[in-house]
């Protein structure tokens, strides 16, 4: 029974543990859901809250007058392209989706989509 009680303990703080993980995305460690236009501009870089981890892929984007902006990304650099778009266009919302990370030994973590929201 001693046993059994605590091979319970133990999957129960487990799964707790691993579902509470709390790792991230963000642009230049702006934690915030918001970032200032002029700091979106002058910033490329995605990093990953947990250091163990980095981007693979994803997909990012931005609705204006009715059409979706998308680009598939490979790594953690958003490329100039489409930080010029997002320039030219200057959207209110961002959209990172499909969001895969890899850890050293090729496990993967799937993230929940985020939106973040751009201030002019």
């Amino acid at each position: 029974m001693k046993l059994f009680l605590i091979l319970l303990f133990t999957t129960i703080f487990s799964i707790r543990s691993y579902c509470s993980d709390p790792t991230t995305i963000n642009f230049c460690a702006n934690t915030s859901n918001t970032i200032a236009l002029t700091d979106l501009l002058n910033c490329n870089e995605l990093v990953v809250s947990n250091a163990t981890f980095s981007v693979q892929t994803l997909k990012i984007g931005f609705t204006v007058n009715g059409n979706y902006y998308e680009q598939t990304i490979t790594g953690n650099t958003i490329p100039q392209t489409f930080i010029n778009n997002i320039q030219t266009y200057q959207p209110n919302l961002l959209y990172i989706e499909d969001i895969v990370l890899i850890d050293s030994n090729n496990q993967e973590k799937n993230l929940k989509p985020i939106k973040i929201k751009v201030s002019n």
